[in-house]
């Protein structure tokens, strides 16, 4: 052994250490995903009955009768390709969701490290912060593709800063491939990349490590892969064509810019008990990091940063069919802002780790404990509903008053599709978006809880509406199902004469319709 290799011995271990620390620490975050039997994110559940339906392949008869199967390329399709061939392997669609929403945790936490460690080219401890960001808002909203992207798009962000030097026909194949993976995965994981790489690009000429045709230069070995999924999403994908809406009226609304402040919030807010301490924890340590010259800011992705900003300011609430656009931008922000900021040798580094690692334990019991509460009480309908006919067709009436808080909920009745191959209007559907459409027989009832679904027709907000009277369509509608599952029913306008009650548990009602 050279002394060179024995010196950086101690270099290697400490590195190996702070990986180790971080994926462990990430372990320690995905506990609560394995300590129920339904995970209570919004659109989770819908998720994965469709992952229950494209595993079927067509050969159950009962799902047959209300769903079908149309494969195409779509930006869109992480899970659709991952899950069901997981849950082939390990026989069971719902351990290969939960992998899924793992992996996608593991995704962010590594991705954030291996981005931080390819800008300030060395490996450190302060990216475990962004194990704190795990749990927030579009988790809580179940956003699992774009998550996943987003996990994607930082680890091909670290790749592309650390081949800079590489030959550039390389290069150029290597972005393209990664282009390609994560426009299949989620678009706002293709468009982000670009973004990013344009603002590295306009950093680095910032510092003086490049000049704007160095810039140029890198535009190019990207301008490939970028070409290639334009043309796909424009002449082979569905999307374009069919999931084109977007909301630029809201711009002109003033609403609309303080609700996008509040957004803000969702880098940390995942409505448990400890949100407020983790926004605490996470503006201490960059507030007094700063003050206290504990840490230090890498110019180089300001700009992208910057452009990032700029996005979330005039992005509107729907972006091509996609609801709730802007609010994914904060967390975006978060994970860059992590990987952009590190520890100066004034820091008392492995003091604040280990208050960052005790918080992240705490906040995965606090997470676990809530959730097995919300399991409880929605086991026994899971329960009630295998006991049911295959097929049952399942409505539901969620209520969500003002003065209570609801934990996300809205899709749970979507698990009667894994538990009884039943119908449900709110497994998502959208064309474009998604590979499974509803028959014919059941397409004017289905695909979301919007107008095609009956599940609007009850109040969802008693404070806002008050009591009223059923839609009068909705009789004839309630006919062609079997059964109404509710939710805080109590606070819902006066149900259906004639309801048989089959099972209550907590705030759960399911009642049989005829």
């Amino acid at each position: 052994m050279t002394v060179q290799q024995a010196a950086s011995l101690p270099l290697v271990r400490r590195d190996t250490i702070r990986i180790a620390l971080l994926l462990v620490a990430t372990m320690v975050a995905t506990v609560p995903i394995f300590s129920v039997e339904s995970l209570p994110l919004h659109d989770y559940p819908s998720h994965l009955a469709r992952m229950y339906v494209l595993l079927q392949d067509g050969h159950n008869e009962t799902l047959n009768r209300y769903y079908e199967v149309h494969w195409a390329l779509m930006p869109n399709l992480a899970m659709d390709l991952i899950v069901p061939p997981l849950a082939r392997l390990l026989g069971s669609v719902e351990l290969a969701g939960r992998l899924f929403v793992a992996a996608t945790m593991v995704l962010l936490a590594t991705g954030a490290m291996f981005l931080h460690a390819a800008v300030h080219r060395r490996v450190s401890t302060w990216p475990l912060l962004a194990v704190v960001l795990l749990y927030n808002g579009i988790l809580w909203f179940g956003f699992l593709n774009f998550l996943f992207a987003l996990g994607l798009f930082l680890w091909s962000l670290g790749i592309f800063v650390r081949t800079q030097d590489w030959p550039v026909a390389a290069r150029a194949a290597l972005y393209a491939a990664l282009c390609l993976v994560l426009f299949v995965a989620h678009l706002f994981g293709f468009c982000l990349f670009l973004i990013a790489v344009a603002g590295w690009s306009f950093g680095r000429m910032w510092v003086r490590e490049l000049n704007f045709t160095g810039v140029v230069r890198e535009g190019m070995t990207v301008l490939p892969g970028a070409l290639l999924c334009l043309a796909l999403f424009l002449f082979a994908t569905p999307t374009s064509s069919v999931a084109s809406e977007t909301s630029w009226g809201d711009l002109l609304r003033p609403w609309h810019y303080i609700v996008k402040l509040q957004s803000v919030l969702f880098m940390v807010n995942f409505n448990d008990p400890m949100t407020n301490a983790a926004l605490l924890l996470v503006a201490s340590l960059v507030l007094l990091g700063f003050i206290a010259d504990w840490i230090r800011f890498d110019l180089r992705l300001l700009p992208v940063l910057a452009l990032f900003s700029l996005c979330f300011a005039f992005m509107p609430m729907m972006v091509s069919s996609s609801w709730f656009a802007y609010h994914r931008m904060p967390i975006v922000l978060g994970f860059v802002a992590v990987a952009s900021i590190d520890w100066t040798g004034r820091a008392p580094r492995r003091a604040l780790t280990a208050i960052v690692f005790l918080f992240v334990a705490v906040r995965a019991e606090s997470v676990a404990a809530q959730w097995r509460g919300i399991d409880a009480d929605f086991a026994p309908i899971r329960a009630e509903l295998r006991t049911l006919p295959k097929g049952i067709r399942v409505t539901a009436a969620l209520a969500a008053p003002r003065k209570i808080e609801v934990p996300a909920l809205l899709h749970m009745p979507s698990y009667a599709v894994l538990d009884a191959d039943g119908f449900y209007p709110g497994v998502f559907s959208f064309p474009g978006q998604q590979p499974l459409n509803f028959t014919p027989d059941y397409a004017d009832l289905g695909g979301h809880i919007g107008s095609r679904s009956i599940m609007h027709r009850f109040p969802l907000d008693h404070d806002a509406l008050g009591p009223r009277n059923l839609d009068p369509m909705a009789p004839a509608l309630l006919q062609r199902f079997d059964v109404l599952l509710t939710y805080l029913d109590e606070y819902l306008a006066p149900l259906p004469p004639g309801l048989v009650l089959l099972r209550e548990s907590g705030p759960w009602k399911l009642y049989r319709l005829r």
